[in-house]
């Protein structure tokens, strides 16, 4: 019995130990800074550190590399557009890029189902949706996200249950 209650009493020293050694610590995930990313670098800034994290910075703003420092800049927030479906054509695998910044003009940086390649954004199919209809209240189930998903000259166009392949109207 008095083996048992000196190893009771062992595990409780050993508990609170835990307890004031891990008091001032922080238990929980690291702490982030603000949301977003940097922009990607446009060659050797100045040679300073004018911030050390992105609390040092105004706003939004991120602390980010300049090459050759840190400072602050606004996040970078992608280029207009979006990447056409995956099926765009031959398969290219490897990781060319890794951000739209990556990439030159206004391509942006694409999936290709196995890597990422600097693609021209996509602008979808000419012609415009008819009206949300739905036949007899049965959704169809040719379902789209976009225009590319679509066969032949359809788009994806809105109806009252979702999105479906649809011929446009012409204007």
């Amino acid at each position: 019995m008095e083996m048992h209650s000196s190893a009771i009493w062992g595990f409780i020293v050993l508990f609170l130990t835990l307890v004031v050694c891990t008091a001032g610590s922080s238990i929980g995930p690291p702490v982030h800074g603000k949301p977003g990313v940097c922009p990607c670098e446009k060659g050797p800034g100045p040679c300073v550190e004018l911030c050390s994290d992105d609390f040092n910075c105004t706003k939004n703003k991120k602390c980010c590399s300049n090459g050759c420092g840190h400072q602050c800049f606004a996040p970078y927030t992608g280029k207009p557009g979006v990447c056409p479906c995956i099926g765009w054509g031959p398969r290219h695998c490897g990781e060319i890029c890794s951000r739209d910044c990556d990439c030159p003009g206004n391509q942006k940086c694409c999936s290709t189902g196995c890597g990422h390649h600097c693609i021209a954004p996509y602008t979808g199919k000419p012609g415009v949706c008819p009206r949300k209809t739905v036949v007899n209240g049965i959704c169809p189930s040719e379902l789209c996200s976009m225009d590319c998903d679509c066969p032949d000259k359809k788009k994806c166009c809105p109806n009252r249950c979702g999105r479906q392949c649809t011929s446009p109207l012409w204007a």
